[in-house]
């Protein structure tokens, strides 16, 4: 503490003496690694000084940049040094960079001028009289164009607004883009000048819609003081310019919003770059924003606020850690752009709540934004961009990210679109000790990632989209865990799946039977119904019967194949796609109806004539459809819940035995979500009714799932719970992975549900055996053991059915031996 007042002594002593050097000469920027909550509690005592400048703010387990000046770098960096802190140099001269800078800007705006009209172009960043240069000559040469003065700054300059609206402002969904209220940012104002030239200038017949759709809102520079002060007198002033008699001049306008003002991530000091002001919406700058944007919240349903640098997608809220109503949405829009925007030039931005991804920060126009200028019905949409550099103008991506999130708004308004995982990668990896074990579960819980497979000792498979692979990687090196690339291009594989499909559909297009079903693709509910629909009829022994609807109200369906009338004999019941996106699934289960009913052999007559068959192929029938139309990874069920953020349950975590003991999670947005309370997905109480309906003659019980290669033995709610039949369940789950890998040799492990796939509580199997008595009840994961996962090749469906069917086989009979033939 000493060494820090002995540097605010310092820093005391220069001002007293010195005034801030405005050619940076010898300022030096360090890049900090902020590896624990104590370094980050050392930085923070600096952000007061004014000769320690934050480039980005502190971020616990991040980077940190600060600009130091020249007189005090050493004592700077011997403080580090004792604090045992690493750092480097990220700029050793700044004074270099910025006279640079200046030379092309001169030298360009000396030998260049675009035409007659205007002397705007996006090769160098330009003063404020140039972009207001070429709004005038926008307004008068487009006919959907207008300008609009919303007010003046503190030291009287216009804030102008161009609005392009066709057919008229006010009618259809607006977005609002704004730039540069952080003054020294100049590639806000530049992106936003860009943005608005590919919408008129350079606008494209295939961006049509974006004009036809959506009217827009651009503000180049919110801070127009700031802005001409950069670049007139101080190039790194962040500020508004405004002068209340303080120390200090300015107030931070991003802290001056009045929506949980100065609650937090702001400063009281005027000499701070986060300086909140004297009160909410001092500047005149923000209340020209904000008046602007309540006279049009009818109508705006997207707000984006633009800064550098960091590379960044930030949604509200920025005072709190809390997430919005809606953050599902907010979120999802922005992570569905921000793939399109890696798409164009591979560059990842970060996307998250400011608090989740930076830090604290009342004050802000985001915040204000969504809390206080909107209709909540009509969800009005925040986000602030942060740009990757605060000296290169690299515009021309972000101005593509934001028509994407243009296309993106309208999507959202005319319906959903299929989901794509262009560039989403899959990782293996090696979890060797239950420390590897707690990291894993902790990034699991950052709902950041798709679980492919369950965290547990072994190795677990995750997926993560092309903006977090590399953060995924770092985070994986950092705590020392092994991983490999199982699957490199997942979109690659839904692809080839799709190409497939295609192919197959055109080849049998003329050979028409009495039903659409075969195993050599994938099918919709609809075709497996039909194929129900055709058994029924065809064959005396077959009834079919609608055991309730799902969420969105379709049949969920089961297959009854009695000889001789159901409820005389013991049964089996199999059912497949519980899980949504685990397609191999009722593809096998359907190959088992088409075994016991078209294909019966006489061999095999036994199976009908000592046992029932219960067979529901798909668990899930509004989750497996939706892998089909919008998105192939989807896993939970369609349902929606008041408060939840994301729609769906785990119905694998949603059953009544031992219900959310370990395993599952209390967050909607997780893939192990397990409901709000047992039994609350209607899919689930289906199942539940009847087979305690027919508990007495159901004798074993599987649920078919993938991918693995395991056959999963209850109970699954805790380590080591072994019920009391354990040693017949693992004796028959032996026998079955032997008869699969008879078959095509394909290995099955055995073992309970917490050693293969770790702790599942709320699972099918733990309630069929725990409350339905169901003695034998099994999970078993279908091939493969992740070449492919949940995008197993339709080429291997029938060897899939084959060795699947040779098990169920042996089972019947292993079930009639023990249980008899009838009751």
């Amino acid at each position: 503490m000493k060494s820090v007042l002995f540097f605010l002594g310092l820093v005391g002593l220069a001002l007293a003496t010195t005034t801030l050097p405005k050619t940076y000469e010898n300022y030096k920027v360090f890049r900090i690694p902020v590896e624990n909550r104590e370094h980050a509690e050392f930085l923070k005592k600096f952000e007061e000084t004014p000769f320690v400048d934050f480039w980005t703010e502190l971020r616990l387990g991040g980077n940190v940049d600060v600009m130091v000046g020249p007189g005090t770098q050493f004592t700077f960096e011997e403080m580090l040094t004792r604090e045992g802190m690493s750092f480097s140099e990220m700029i050793p001269n700044l004074a270099p960079m910025l006279r640079a800078e200046k030379l092309a800007q001169d030298e360009h705006k000396r030998n260049k001028k675009v035409n007659a009209n205007y002397n705007m172009d996006w090769v160098s960043y330009h003063d404020l009289f140039d972009f207001y240069e070429y709004f005038d000559y926008l307004e008068a040469h487009y006919e959907d164009i207008s300008v609009e003065t919303i007010g003046q700054s503190f030291e009287g300059r216009d804030l102008r607004v161009l609005k392009i609206c066709r057919g008229g402002c006010g009618n259809k969904p607006a977005m609002f883009v704004d730039g540069g209220i952080h003054a020294r940012e100049w590639i806000g104002p530049a992106v936003v000048t860009y943005m608005l030239n590919e919408l008129t200038e350079n606008l494209s017949a295939e961006n049509n819609d974006l004009v036809e759709d959506l009217d827009w809102y651009f503000l180049p520079s919110v801070n127009p003081d700031g802005y001409y002060y950069t670049q007139a007198s101080d190039r790194l002033w962040r500020k508004t310019r405004s002068d209340y008699g303080e120390l200090c001049r300015g107030t931070d306008g991003n802290r001056n919003f009045g929506y949980q003002f100065a609650t937090g991530g702001a400063s009281n000091s005027p000499c701070s770059d986060t300086y909140h002001g004297p009160s909410a919406f001092s500047e005149v700058e923000t209340q020209a924003v904000k008046g602007f944007v309540d006279a049009n919240k009818d109508s705006i349903k997207f707000y984006n606020n633009i800064h550098s640098y960091g590379q960044l997608i930030l949604t509200p809220w920025g005072y709190s850690e809390e997430l919005v109503p809606d953050y599902d949405d907010i979120k999802s829009l922005a992570d569905t752009c921000n793939d399109a925007l890696y798409a164009v030039h591979q560059k990842s931005y970060e996307v998250g709540c400011i608090p989740c991804v930076l830090y604290t920060a009342s004050g802000n126009s985001i915040d204000y934004m969504y809390g206080d200028a909107g209709n909540k019905s009509y969800n009005l949409l925040g986000h602030a961009i942060k740009q990757n550099s605060r000296s290169h103008l690299t515009m021309g991506v972000t101005m593509k990210a934001l028509l994407l999130i243009g296309a993106c708004l309208v999507s959202l308004v005319v319906g959903e679109e299929e989901k794509a995982y262009h560039g989403f990668q899959v990782l293996r990896v090696t979890v060797d000790n239950t420390e590897h074990l707690r990291i894993v579960r902790s990034l699991e819980q950052t709902n950041q990632y798709d679980f492919w497979s369950e965290a547990r000792i072994g190795f677990t498979d995750i997926m993560a989209a092309p903006t977090k692979v590399i953060h995924l990687q770092h985070e994986l090196e950092h705590f020392g865990l092994e991983y490999s690339v199982m699957v490199e291009d997942v979109q690659h594989l839904i692809q080839t799946e799709q190409i497939y499909s295609e192919a197959h559909l055109e080849a049998k297009k003329n050979f028409r039977l009495a039903y659409d079903m075969d195993w050599e693709d994938y099918h919709s509910l609809a075709t497996i119904y039909e194929y129900l629909d055709y058994l029924e009829e065809n064959f005396d022994d077959v009834s079919t019967e609608v055991i309730g609807q799902s969420y969105e109200k379709r049949d969920t369906r089961i297959i009854s194949i009695c000889r001789g009338g159901c409820g005389n004999k013991p049964a089996m019941w199999i059912d497949g796609g519980i899980h949504a996106r685990e397609w191999i699934s009722p593809a096998t289960v359907t190959y088992l109806i088409k075994q016991l009913t078209e294909d019966m052999t006489a061999e095999n007559e036994d199976l009908l004539e000592n046992l029932d068959w219960y067979i529901l192929p798909v668990a899930n029938p509004d989750g497996y459809e939706f892998t089909r139309a919008s998105d192939r990874l989807w896993r939970k069920t369609r349902s929606e819940y008041s408060g939840n953020l994301c729609k769906g349950t785990d119905p694998n975590r949603n059953f009544g035995f031992h219900w959310n003991e370990g395993g599952s999670s209390d967050s909607s947005c997780s893939e192990a979500y397990h409901g709000p309370e047992a039994f609350s997905e209607i899919e689930t109480a289906n199942i539940r009714d009847f087979l305690l309906a027919h508990k007495d003659n159901v004798k074993f019980y599987n649920n078919v799932h993938s991918y693995g290669q395991m056959v999963l033995l209850p109970y699954g709610f805790a380590e080591n719970s072994k019920p009391d039949v354990y040693d017949d369940l693992l004796s028959l789950g032996n026998q079955m992975a032997d008869t699969i890998a008879s078959v095509h040799g394909t290995q099955f492990d055995v073992d309970l549900i917490p050693n293969l796939v770790g702790v599942a509580s709320g699972g099918t199997v733990d309630w069929t055996l725990g409350v339905a008595g169901i003695k034998y009840s099994y999970g078993t994961e279908l091939r493969d053991t992740g070449s492919y996962g949940f995008l197993l090749p339709a080429s291997q469906i029938i060897a899939t059915g084959e060795e699947n069917w040779a098990m169920w086989q042996f089972v019947g009979r292993s079930i009639v031996s023990e249980f008899g033939k009838k009751h």
